[in-house]
């Protein structure tokens, strides 16, 4: 069990894919079969372009996994981080963490999953500032 946890718009609460996911999901896997692979860069979420195949796999498995359980036996400080306008991992998901994590301290700041390069200074600031 760490001392500290930093999370930043972290992936571990499952959410509901929207419908234009879940069509774009099952189109790809209709035109895989008849080797359109190739095209799978217009299929993948944009923090996930580049990527290998093997990556992008272990990609999607982090992404759904619960961390639900986790997150409740956790006993240090967190530090929770959130983009306003994320859409990857959604602001509820991080005020769900938040509320699971006892103590824990929650900023939900300006932006969308990047939300981090607009706001490093803050960031860092508050994590010397808790960590010491």
């Amino acid at each position: 069990n760490p001392k500290y946890l930093v999370l930043l718009s972290s992936a571990g609460i499952k959410t509901k894919k929207p419908w234009s996911v879940k069509v774009k999901i099952a189109t790809f896997k209709l035109l895989k079969p008849l080797g359109f692979n190739k095209i799978r860069e217009l299929f993948i979420a944009p923090d996930a372009k580049g990527m290998s195949h093997e990556m992008y796999e272990t990609f999607k498995n982090v992404v759904d996994e619960d961390f639900e359980l986790s997150f409740a036996k956790y006993k240090g400080k967190a530090l929770l981080f959130w983009g306003k306008e994320d859409t990857a991992t959604p602001l509820y998901t991080g005020e769900k963490i938040a509320s699971i994590i006892k103590g824990s301290k929650f900023y939900p700041l300006d932006g969308d999953h990047f939300f981090f390069l607009s706001n490093a200074k803050f960031i860092g600031d508050s994590v010397v500032s808790e960590v010491g």
